[in-house]
């Protein structure tokens, strides 16, 4: 399959397509040993809990860096996007349990997350809610069809590496 060449979304002063962002949520910060086992910043985390339904983004952030490497969604395989049911109002697409699950094992992401911890990135969550799971489906790959994430393999046909190593340690 042949890929349509994107922009690349960590590439400075781009701006998300459309819709009410919130700010960044610093939610795993490099411990002090330096290695990949990252401390989970609660306060943070626990901000999210009442947010269900919607995309989200990830940032890597170390001092003047800032780079954006994933999009998803709290509305996955559990809601029925065809008839735009999802069980959202009970908590099952919460924001703070897709974020808990990145935060404590990785999710799918665990060796990215592990490498960007290890080379001293702070990582971040945004939001934008939405109204229904069909919606969340269609901003993100909205997204997706506008900008190539570093970490996203559908839509790109590969993850991307782009996290170096600070010299300076």
């Amino acid at each position: 399959m042949a890929y349509q060449r994107r922009i690349q979304r960590e590439t400075p002063g781009l701006q998300a397509i459309v819709g009410q962002w919130s700010r960044w949520y610093t939610i795993l910060v490099p411990d002090n040993r330096g290695d990949e086992e990252g401390q989970i910043d609660d306060t943070n985390l626990n901000a999210l809990r009442q947010i269900n339904c919607c995309i989200y983004e990830w940032r890597a952030v170390r001092g003047n860096e800032s780079y954006v490497v994933y999009i998803g969604s709290t509305c996955r395989n559990l809601c029925r996007r065809d008839t735009n049911t999802c069980p959202c109002t009970r908590g099952r697409c919460s924001l703070y349990i897709r974020v808990n699950e990145y935060a404590t094992n990785g999710s799918h992401k665990e060796r990215l997350i592990d490498d960007a911890l290890e080379k001293g990135f702070r990582l971040q969550v945004r939001y934008n809610t939405c109204e229904s799971p069909r919606e969340a489906h269609d901003l993100e790959n909205e997204h997706l069809d506008e900008f190539d994430y570093a970490w996203n393999k559908r839509r790109n046909g590969r993850i991307r590496r782009i996290l170096k190593k600070d010299n300076r340690r």
